[in-house]
């Protein structure tokens, strides 16, 4: 889409509405296919409109139902409403500046919390699109500015009691995760950014690793990790002008719109947990805890304030054992069926032996893949057991399991 196109006239009528209630059980793939050399640019933007309404249905539900408009590159890019509803949720002010717009999913969720929503966004296009996003949902104290971080700050003269910026990790068309490569750069304009308000929010890549964020970016007083039906999906840093002391660290677990679990820790530079497992072969449940708490480091303190007994496998393996099972664990339990020093021939004709052709594998702190461990045991992927690999001191674990009922 050209920035100079304005797609929203298209749409500005009923005519959509009734293209949709027409094509509504026709396959996407044709419809596209049908109208992709068609004359009339309109029906050609209806049909590319509603073949993504199929994929955004569970990230952004609100805004199919209510017609709203976007492209399959902002659509990538916006943050699921449930995660924009989280973020949303752990703030409150009169005022607050997006400094990077974008679709505007995060914008509508920070207007139910803010008497006043400024958002500053490069792309005239997509700011045309949030606008008529807006009026879809009837709200009206959002303000988009057709301009750069940079330009805005050089000559705002406002406070505001929140900033916020997910910079841009695409914008010379390769995803990164480096600060220095998004834009804007946060590290460069943090300074900037400080001399408007006392409190800022930044969305960084998921990937990004927590102690290099602390490294780079001073005065750090929040970080969350929050996951969404347990997949990883946005690493946020709560900054406070000023703040030195150690940050806090919570695991958050979404499901729809509610939170299903959250756990608060500190965050600690030393990663080396020293405790291991004692009888790891004698043992009867294996826990896999959720991502979050493996994605924020948090998954050993939390195994230690379970009222069971959960010990580590091996130092940072991330996986553990108990006799016990504690059906309040925030992750996958299952049943330990055999557990054993690896030996890539033994676990064949074990498999062999039992008959088991295929298998869902995970391995952590250990040297082979997955991709390498399917190929050395002939195992194709799925089923009902689960085999995890790991490592314990020098020695390469084996451990196969089913789920617990």
């Amino acid at each position: 889409m050209q920035n100079k196109e304005k797609i929203t006239e298209y749409f500005i009528t009923d005519d959509f509405k009734a293209f949709i209630n027409q094509h509504k059980k026709t396959d996407s793939g044709k419809l596209l296919l049908r109208f992709s050399s068609s004359d009339d640019l309109r029906l050609r933007h209806f049909a590319s409109q509603l073949a993504l309404y199929e994929k955004a249905r569970l990230k952004m539900p609100t805004y199919v139902d209510k017609l709203c408009l976007f492209t399959a590159k902002a659509y990538e890019q916006a943050s699921s409403e449930a995660t924009a509803t989280y973020k949303a949720s752990l703030c409150r002010g009169n005022n607050m500046l997006d400094l990077a717009g974008g679709l505007g999913v995060d914008d509508w969720a920070f207007s139910q919390r803010f008497d006043e929503v400024i958002s500053v966004e490069p792309d005239a296009a997509l700011n045309e699109m949030a606008r008529f996003n807006f009026n879809q949902h009837g709200i009206n104290n959002i303000r988009r500015i057709n301009q750069t971080a940079e330009q805005f700050l050089r000559t705002n003269a406002h406070k505001f009691d929140l900033i916020y910026l997910d910079a841009d990790r695409r914008n010379t068309g390769v995803k990164t995760i480096l600060f220095s490569k998004s834009s804007p750069d946060v590290i460069c304009l943090l300074p900037l950014i400080f001399k408007f308000t006392k409190k800022v929010l930044l969305k960084v890549s998921p990937l990004m690793d927590i102690h290099s964020c602390v490294k780079q970016i001073s005065s750090i007083k929040t970080i969350e990790v929050v996951s969404l039906n347990n997949e990883v999906k946005e690493l946020l840093l709560f900054l406070e002008d000023g703040y030195k002391a150690t940050p806090e660290l919570n695991a958050v677990d979404l499901s729809g719109d509610r939170v299903r679990f959250k756990f608060r820790g500190m965050y600690s530079e030393n990663t080396v947990k020293e405790q291991q497992a004692l009888w790891w072969d004698s043992m009867v449940y294996f826990y896999e805890p959720a991502a979050a708490l493996i994605k924020s480091e948090q998954a050993f303190v939390y195994t230690q304030s379970l009222k069971v007994k959960v010990n580590q496998v091996g130092v940072n393996s991330q996986f553990y054992v108990s006799a016990e099972k504690d059906e309040l664990f925030f992750g996958r339990i299952f049943k330990i069926v055999s557990s054993a020093v690896y030996n890539p021939k033994r676990v064949k004709n074990y498999c062999k032996a039992l008959g088991i052709f295929k298998a869902n594998i995970s391995r952590r702190n250990f040297p082979h893949s997955t991709e390498i461990l399917r190929k050395q045991l002939r195992l194709k992927d799925g089923g009902e057991d689960y085999f995890f690999f790991t490592r314990s001191g020098n020695e390469l674990l084996f451990f196969h399991c089913q789920k617990a009922g």
